[in-house]
């Protein structure tokens, strides 16, 4: 994705703010994802949801959402972990989801 939004209460209300990486680059998400048919249409869908974590220590995203409450970020992943993400096994898939392998956010 190029950018996703995320509201900023700095102003005391809440404002919706665009979030992408420093460099400009689209942004790899981790997420989960199914291929399924419709059982109505006969349609070929595919279903994801994008996967969160904590943000209460990320030294950008835990500027965002409502003051004293917990703090979420969707994990964009370093471009380096995208093939590794991709190719990871539900066992392992936690190793990627810290503050660590995600890109620097603006």
């Amino acid at each position: 994705m190029d950018h996703f939004y995320e509201p900023s209460y700095l102003s005391g209300k809440s404002v919706r703010t665009p979030i992408q990486g420093v460099n400009g680059e689209p942004l790899g998400v981790a997420s989960i994802w199914d291929t399924w048919t419709d059982i109505l249409s006969g349609e070929m869908m595919t279903s994801f949801s994008l996967i969160t974590i904590n943000a209460d220590e990320h030294p950008f995203m835990k500027n965002f959402h409502r003051p004293n409450e917990e703090k979420r970020t969707i994990v964009c992943l370093k471009p380096q972990l995208f093939d590794d993400w991709l190719s990871t096994t539900p066992e392992n898939a936690h190793e990627f989801l810290n503050h660590t392998s995600m890109t620097e956010l603006q």
